[in-house]
Parts: structure tokens; C-alpha cells; sequence
């Protein structure tokens, strides 16, 4: 990491604390600058460069009019190794070095789940672009949505019909039932977007399927469920 951080950057250390905060959580312009110290003005530049190196993304609401004036963006380590070793390996460098490589595989895997929930996050979006590319779904834009009480893992957008796609991401060891698609109606209610004129569609992502009872209404509703194999197949 530290190899392909200098090719890139003139002062690598002031990256490593930048990369690191966003890996462990602080995602948020104002949480950054907290964790990290730096003067906002200088904050500002390094994430630009970072931005522009496609090391980090500033992630907008989807259903933000104009993202560019946006104050809800988030920051977040679009590569996946990058992500892994900063919030991983870094902080356990000293052990690592003196050999106690299994206390920290036992540290990496009490929280593992949670990481691969956001990466699993991610393959979903991926897959409704493999449906776009099917014609079986029609959008164009994709995200998330948040404010501040609320998230939504995946909405899509198509504003020539004004159709509002809404996905809840599951990567639980239990089938996910009705009040999982009934927490995410709620959600979207709290959606501005063509508020009384769209039309609604929604789709569930689990890592453990479904229960029947949420089959059943899925069906009846023309709810979109898509489970682990769906997405891998």
C-alpha cells in the first residue's frame, strides 16, 4: 500500500490519516476533519486529489436536483483493497509484524460481516445494472438515498416515466420477511422526488432469502426479490 500510495502522492502520511478515517466510519466532511485535525481548507484539497485518483468517491442522494451544492455527501474508498487494508491492516500493523497474525485474523472476523454487508451493498447495484443491460429494468440513475433519520440502500431513478425504484439490501444469516419490505415503504414515503406523481417499485436483496410469507406478498405486489444465487448466477 505505502508502494503505491508514494508513486502517486507527495505526502503519503497526511493520505494514510485521511484513508484511514474514512475507513473506519468517518464519512462525513465534518467527522473527517475532526478525526483527523486537519485544517478544512487542507482537508478539502486531499480529498480532491484523492477524488481524482479514483481512491475516493464523494457519494450524493441520488434524488438530489443539484449534487454539485449538495451538503449531505458522503465520503467512501470506492477499491476494496484500499478499504480492507486501511481499516484492517493498518491499525493492526505492530502485531502483524511481531507475528500475531491469528489474534488479528480473530479481531478482522468480529466485524468482518458488517464490511462485506457494504461491499454486498454494492453487488446489488451492479446486478440492476446487469437487469438495465437485459431491458428488464429501465433507469437513469442509481444510488442510495439518505437524510437525516433515514437510508434507503438503493433507488433508481427514471425520470422520462418518472418511475422511483426502491431496494433494501439484507446480508443477514436469516431469511428477510415482511417487515422488511414494510420498513422500506415507510422509507420511501419520506422520498421527495415527483412526491403523488411517480409510480413505485420495489426489490429485496437477501444474502439468506425470503420467508414465504414475504414470497407471497411479493408476488401479489410485484416486488422484485433477488436472492444471493439470482445475483451470482
Amino acid at each position: 500500500m505505502e508502494f503505491l500510495l508514494r508513486e502517486e502522492l507527495r505526502e503519503p502520511r497526511n493520505y494514510f490519516v485521511i484513508l484511514r478515517s474514512i475507513a473506519q466510519g468517518k464519512r462525513k466532511f465534518s467527522e473527517i476533519v475532526n478525526d483527523t485535525g486537519f485544517e478544512k481548507s487542507l482537508l478539502s484539497r486531499y480529498l480532491e486529489i484523492l477524488c481524482s485518483l479514483g481512491y475516493v468517491e464523494k457519494e450524493i442522494p441520488v434524488t438530489e436536483k443539484r449534487p454539485e451544492k449538495s451538503k449531505l455527501g458522503l465520503y467512501r474508498i470506492r477499491d476494496r483493497y484500499f478499504e480492507f487494508w486501511f481499516r484492517y491492516i493498518l491499525p493492526e500493523r505492530s502485531r502483524l509484524e511481531i507475528g500475531k497474525s491469528s489474534e488479528v485474523l480473530s479481531a478482522i472476523k468480529e466485524t468482518f460481516d458488517q464490511h462485506l454487508s457494504f461491499v454486498f451493498e454494492e453487488v446489488c447495484r451492479q446486478h440492476c445494472l446487469n437487469l438495465m443491460g437485459k431491458n428488464l429494468l429501465r433507469f437513469d440513475a442509481i444510488g442510495r438515498w439518505w437524510e437525516k433519520n433515514a437510508e434507503i440502500d438503493l433507488v433508481a431513478l427514471n425520470r422520462d416515466n418518472r418511475e422511483i425504484i426502491f431496494g433494501e439490501v439484507k446480508w443477514s444469516k436469516h431469511p428477510s420477511g415482511l417487515d422488511i419490505l414494510d420498513d422500506l415503504k415507510r422509507k420511501a414515503s419520506l422520498v421527495d422526488w415527483n412526491r403523488g406523481k411517480r409510480a413505485e417499485r420495489f426489490m429485496l436483496f437477501s444474502r439468506s432469502g425470503f420467508t414465504e410469507a414475504l414470497q407471497r406478498k411479493a408476488r401479489n405486489e410485484n416486488v422484485l426479490l433477488c436472492t444471493l444465487d439470482d445475483i451470482v448466477s
